[in-house]
């Protein structure tokens, strides 16, 4: 592999930030996807806008929201307020269309809009201004950019269709992204391994690769033994071995597998506790009856991820267990990065993009297969035997945390787009 821009996870690049003024140039984030239902892109991009935004950059945000049966109705000027994001975005296309229309020739209209918005925001950029593109971009790389390409970046995040979907609509799609990825200039991935199976796909790009994994903000999350003694009393838990999960019920994140390796936990440690934060707090609680789980032994709840800062550190253990596949090999989950900075073990699965070797590596957790429970019985006395020194793991923990901050990579980021 020809792959540049390997993160080293256990360097953080210091210096001093450029200030505004040296940094008189914009920079434009072009977005056309899902970020209202995506919790997962709406995080992502809210904290590198705002990250941008902290080192003083002009960040002009222009996001096309897809899926407008899931969005309220938009402002005059087609533009919708997405809660716990900096920006609003635009979403011109009404539920009363989609309703109303065949699908086909709803997105058949929907694309014809797209194309406009492009032209029209392609247009406001000047040829000393940056350039971030991601989503369905369609034939973007047809039209005039003035933005040189040594001054742009084609964003991949995530690649659920490769496994997810098929067939000539696919296929067309595929071949149109094909021409973007090596037509509209640097790559810039969430993972090593997401730019290995970009470079395997669609060939070398001369311009080169640059990795911005999903990053945690340190000043949303600080831990304090003080702060999680209180939170645990709070919630009755202090005598409890509290084990974490945050996040969906989708299946590739393996809810059922998790719930039965909790089990397995459960009857190891007779204080074991388990904690979920989802939206879907319904679909997890008929998983955990359908497990035969006491009533007493578990807890679903969700919060607003502004207040998983005072919550997360009342865990113990943060659960990451997802099975082997495409999309996670690729993947770079912030819940992981989370769990670090409040000093979780993690059990991870074994193919989470690049950190199910960090895990290894730094001895923060343990790797489970969710489809071998014979790994389970195992993973259970490891993480066990890590535990017995929290203020060891803490500090493994904190350290990778740091190099998984956004603070911690301010200046990489700073140089690689001034």
């Amino acid at each position: 592999m020809r792959l540049a821009g390997k993160l080293n996870f256990l360097e953080v690049r210091s210096g001093t930030m450029k200030n505004k003024s040296a940094m008189p140039h914009r920079l434009f984030f072009i977005v056309v996807g899902d970020i209202s239902f995506s919790a997962g892109s709406r995080t992502l991009f809210r904290e590198l806008i705002l990250a941008w935004k902290r080192m003083g950059i002009d960040v002009q945000c222009r996001i096309y929201q897809l899926r407008t049966d899931v969005l309220p109705e938009a402002n005059a000027d087609g533009t919708v307020r997405l809660k716990d994001f900096p920006d609003p975005v635009y979403s011109p296309t009404t539920k009363k269309l989609f309703d109303r229309l065949p699908r086909q020739l709803f997105r058949l209209y929907e694309r014809m809009v797209i194309a406009g918005c492009l032209w029209r925001w392609l247009r406001e950029i000047r040829a000393e201004d940056r350039l971030v593109l991601n989503g369905c971009l369609g034939l973007l790389h047809l039209l005039p950019i003035k933005s040189p390409t040594e001054h742009r970046w084609w964003y991949k995040v995530g690649v659920i269709e490769e496994e997810a979907v098929s067939g000539l609509r696919f296929r067309v799609r595929k071949w149109i992204e094909s021409w973007n990825a090596n037509r509209l200039g640097k790559r810039m991935v969430v993972s090593r391994p997401m730019g290995e199976f970009l470079e395997q796909a669609y060939g070398y790009n001369r311009q080169g690769v640059f990795i911005v994994p999903c990053l945690v903000n340190e000043e949303q999350f600080n831990f304090n033994i003080n702060a999680r003694d209180a939170c645990r009393s709070k919630m009755g838990l202090s005598d409890k071995l509290v084990v974490l999960y945050l996040g969906s019920a989708e299946p590739q994140q393996s809810p059922v597998e998790t719930i039965a390796f909790f089990k397995a936990l459960h009857g190891r440690f007779a204080n074991a506790y388990f904690w979920i934060l989802s939206h879907e707090k319904e679909t997890f609680k008929r998983l955990l009856c359908e497990a035969e789980l006491p009533s007493d032994c578990w807890h679903v709840d969700s919060k607003p991820y502004n207040e998983l800062g005072e919550w997360l550190p009342a865990a113990d253990i943060g659960c990451l267990m997802r099975p082997g596949g495409l999309i996670n090999r690729v993947s770079s989950p912030v819940k992981f990065p989370e769990y670090m900075i409040n000093g979780l073990s993690v059990v991870v699965g074994p193919e989470v993009g690049e950190y199910t070797e960090l895990v290894r590596k730094e001895k923060v957790g343990v790797v489970v297969d969710p489809g071998d429970d014979a790994t389970w019985v195992p993973a259970i006395e490891a993480l066990s035997t890590l535990l017995e020194d929290r203020e060891s793991l803490r500090k493994r923990c904190f350290k990778v945390a740091r190099q998984l901050s956004w603070q911690g990579n301010e200046q990489r980021i700073s140089d690689e787009f001034f």
